[in-house]
This record gives C-alpha cells, sequence and structure tokens, in this order.
C-alpha cells in the first residue's frame, strides 16, 4: 500500500507494532500512514481490508490509540506497565524480544528502509539473550524519541547516521561473516 501511495506522489510510510484488534492477545502487525495536506497530519489505516464494523472503528482512518505502537510497548514493557505475555510474533515468539523486532521494524519505516520481516540488525539477530542492560538502555532511548517521529526526526536521521549496529542487517541469507 505505501508503494502504491508513493508512486502517486502521496506521502506515506509504513509503521510496524501490534494490532490488538484481531485476536485477545496484541500481535504483530504492519500498518500505514499517509500525509493529509488538508488536516496537516498523519491518517494511519490499516490496509487489509477484511475488517467489519465490530472493531469499532474505521480502519481507514484508525484513532492513534487502537494500535499498539512499537515503541510505547516496548517503554510500557520496559517500565512495568504493560503485560509483555500480550504481544506475540507470528512465529509463536511472546515477550520483549517480538516488540525489539517491532521497534526495529518500526525504525528502519521511519528512515524510509522499509525491511523484510526476517531481517534484524545483526547484533540483535537471534541474539535476544546476550543483549545487556545497557543494550536495552540504548533502545529505550531510540523509543523515547519514536514516541513523537515528527517532532524527533532530526534526532532520529543522527542516530541512523551515526549508529551503523542498529542499519547493518542479518537475515535467512545474511549472516554475520557477510558483513565488511
Amino acid at each position: 500500500m505505501a508503494s502504491i501511495l508513493k508512486s502517486k506522489n502521496i506521502p506515506c510510510r509504513v509503521r510496524s507494532g501490534f494490532a490488538p484488534y484481531f485476536t485477545t492477545y496484541s500481535g504483530d502487525h504492519w500498518i500505514n500512514q499517509y500525509w493529509d495536506n488538508k488536516k496537516e497530519k498523519w491518517i494511519t489505516f490499516d490496509a487489509d481490508g477484511f475488517f467489519d464494523k465490530s472493531i469499532g472503528f474505521d480502519q481507514y482512518n484508525m484513532p492513534e490509540n487502537k494500535f499498539d505502537w512499537a515503541a510505547n510497548t516496548w517503554l510500557g514493557i520496559r517500565n512495568k506497565k504493560l503485560d509483555a505475555n500480550n504481544f506475540r510474533k507470528a512465529d509463536g515468539s511472546v515477550g520483549l524480544m517480538p516488540v525489539l523486532w517491532a521497534i526495529f521494524y518500526d525504525f528502519h519505516s521511519l528512515m524510509n528502509n522499509e525491511i523484510l520481516y526476517n531481517q534484524m540488525p545483526s547484533y540483535i539477530y537471534f541474539k535476544f539473550d546476550k543483549l545487556t542492560e545497557k543494550d536495552f538502555e540504548e533502545i529505550d532511548e531510540l523509543a523515547k524519541l519514536m514516541l513523537e517521529p515528527d517532532k524527533n526526526f532530526d534526532e532520529l536521521v543522527k542516530i541512523w547516521n551515526t549508529k551503523k549496529k542498529f542499519r547493518i542487517l542479518n537475515g535467512p541469507l545474511i549472516g554475520d561473516s557477510d558483513h565488511f
């Protein structure tokens, strides 16, 4: 959907987080936002197209509180305000690890570098158990900026340009030994 809108010169961005409106838990999910020039704001929508009115909101103009944004979810779990067990990835993983992946999906999307669901920065790619509290605190700082990505865009770009470990990706066909 983002590609279609961008091809029509409509500013659009992909966002990653968790959808609480499909099941009893909040499952990892991707949505979009397009820029509405008249309203001068991003309009959030879920292009899946299979909703009915029983969800209680318009999927093409979603209220911000109907989606569990990656940054809010990460910080909520880290601050013990949210139950990590309520957040699940499609592969069945539960807790802070799938939320960590969503943080980086969302960060890359905000930088207009939409990555595949099986790509992740190499320093965390299937290394969740090796992350330190210092690593978590660094991600906390990224997440705080991502709470208001437009207001903090310049700072996010600075991080994008200076923290290569957030950008160097591993995936099914690229491993640690493939990076120069």
